[in-house]
């Protein structure tokens, strides 16, 4: 357990020579890979900006400054309950024409934004989907669109660890954008 912040194993530790993974009960994971490090949260509670991701983040870049870190990416997922979610998405981003009606007719699309960021890009998905209430099978499912958000950022030159932890702190700036983005799209507010 990390007691300052309550934190307790949701599972066992997997630790293999290509990869090691620690999944906690709070929904925070913490994956490292050969090329990758990456630390995830799941939670409808949290606004992202406060999440303790960042400082976990943070806390392995500047114990690891000597890693040539390549990238920085900031992930944010929103799901925006919708009970004809592939209809909307379709009309709202894909003009009538053939390739809607003809033999075989569309089923559904995906939509994949992709806007400038100095050093990066931010790409959105935007994907009808379905999300489950909860972690067990058979609960509940909400139909709806699933949004996902990668800003995403280069790093230059070597060491670059300095320029990982100012990419990190964009993260309030980041989730800023991304609902002046969501919102503009679709009309909503998803600042929870």
């Amino acid at each position: 357990m990390l007691p300052k912040w309550q934190w307790e194993l949701g599972s066992p530790i997997i630790t293999t020579p290509a990869i090691a993974i620690v999944t906690y009960t709070n929904g925070v994971s913490i994956r490292v890979e050969p090329k990758r490090f990456q630390v995830e949260e799941v939670s409808k509670e949290i606004w992202p900006p406060d999440s303790h991701i960042i400082h976990v983040a943070r806390r392995y870049i500047e114990v690891l400054p000597h890693v040539r870190y390549t990238a920085v990416g900031i992930n944010f997922r929103s799901f925006i309950e919708h009970h004809e979610a592939e209809i909307y998405v379709r009309k709202k981003f894909l003009k009538e024409g053939a390739w809607i009606n003809d033999s075989p007719p569309l089923h559904t699309i995906a939509i994949k934004l992709i806007y400038p960021l100095s050093n990066g890009r931010l790409s959105i998905t935007v994907d009808p989907g379905r999300l489950q209430e909860g972690d067990k099978v058979g609960e509940q499912e909400k139909s709806g669109i699933i949004i996902n958000a990668n800003f995403h950022r280069d790093c230059q030159g070597y060491p670059a660890h300095e320029q990982v932890i100012t990419y990190l702190q964009n993260v309030k700036e980041d989730w800023k954008e991304y609902n002046t983005i969501i919102s503009r799209i679709f009309g909503v507010n998803d600042d929870s």
